[in-house]
């Protein structure tokens, strides 16, 4: 995470890979996920432009993946990773923003978040979901 701003090419969200940042047991196996890109987008004047011209042609597609976890000092290589699932972008839609709540600590289908900096985060994952916008407000 502390090298994330300088390995980040924010000009184009279809070219980085997307990190959980710490373990989450699976089942009774601690694994890493991560979010991979297959292409980068098409050439655009802003980054959003540039993800609706890949929505456009099809090519906005990421897979989720998984790896065995080793410790945070010991990275899994890029081939150790299973394709889990693959997701296609295909269109900008508007949502309510209090339907947008994320929990990690919801543990379904045997997904547990595990580890020092998953208990960290709990506290502003319950702060960030009272910020958000309230119906009537």
């Amino acid at each position: 995470m502390a090298f994330a701003p300088w390995t980040t090419d924010f000009h184009d969200f279809l070219a980085n890979h997307y990190y959980g940042v710490s373990p989450f047991l699976v089942d009774d196996r601690r694994v890493e996920w991560r979010l991979a890109p297959e292409r980068e987008a098409p050439p655009g004047p802003s980054r959003n432009e540039r993800l609706k011209r890949a929505m456009s042609a099809g090519h906005a597609s990421l897979r989720l993946e998984l790896a065995d976890y080793s410790g945070p000092f010991f990275p899994p290589v890029g081939e150790s990773f299973q394709s889990v699932v693959r997701l296609q972008l295909r269109e900008e839609v508007e949502l309510d923003q209090e339907a947008l709540s994320f929990d990690p600590f919801r543990a379904g289908r045997g997904i547990t978040p595990v580890g020092f900096v998953h208990f960290m985060r709990k506290a502003t994952y319950l702060a960030s979901q009272r910020a958000r916008p309230r119906h009537g407000r």
